[in-house]
């Protein structure tokens, strides 16, 4: 009993060593996105992108994948209010009400795609019934050209993420498009084939496996 005791407690101390306070932890997130961090380190990430953008020789045909949450859209207002915190509902409901932000660094990078002639997708993992809210908040934000947006559908469902981006772009690629740039802030948003440059932005509020 002394023993399994002994275990215990050195096991606990182990494991407080590696953790972290949860409200400490949402306190430096929160410092993070709010005292200028990220959007330093995103500004340094889209002018690395905007660099090896301009030793590409564009054709006809070539086309840049954006994904939509944290890329080109920010949740971190919604996510904030809730404490840092995520209810599937309330989520779904934030998604249809078409109120996410533009992250102006990324649409500076749009921007420039655009003027260089670069066809503009987007491909997320929301599903279809948000579509119209998703293509009109893009639009009000001003992604005005939207040549495909592209949602996970019934038929999708269960399919992980990784599998179902890479699927997708390869079947835009077989419409005829020449995948040059891939933006996400998920690493499962460039794995696989079919991605040419990949931007990694950065996201300190959720992974997507």
């Amino acid at each position: 009993m002394r023993l399994l005791a002994i275990l215990f407690l050195t096991t606990a101390v182990l494991y407080s060593q590696d953790c972290t306070n949860l409200t400490t932890a949402k306190n430096t997130v929160k410092a993070y996105y709010e005292n200028g961090v990220y959007e330093k380190e995103l500004n340094m990430v889209i002018d690395s992108a905007l660099y090896k953008l301009s030793a590409l020789s564009i054709q006809k045909g070539d086309a840049a994948v954006f994904d939509v949450d944290e890329t080109t859209l920010s949740n971190y207002s919604h996510i904030a209010s809730m404490d840092y915190g995520f209810r599937l509902d309330i989520w779904n409901d934030w998604i249809m009400s078409g109120k996410a932000s533009a992250i102006m660094p990324v649409k500076r990078l749009y921007d420039s795609l655009l003027s260089r002639g670069v066809r503009v997708l987007f491909l997320t993992g929301r599903i279809s019934e948000q579509y119209t809210a998703t293509y009109k908040n893009l639009k009000n934000v001003g992604y005005s050209v939207i040549d495909t947006l592209v949602m996970k559908t019934p038929q999708d469902k269960g399919t992980p993420m990784p599998i179902f981006k890479e699927n997708k772009r390869l079947e835009l690629e077989k419409k005829g498009y020449r995948i040059i740039m891939c933006i996400g802030d998920q690493l499962t948003d460039m794995q696989g084939k079919a991605t040419g440059i990949k931007v990694k932005l950065p996201n300190h509020l959720y992974l997507v496996d």
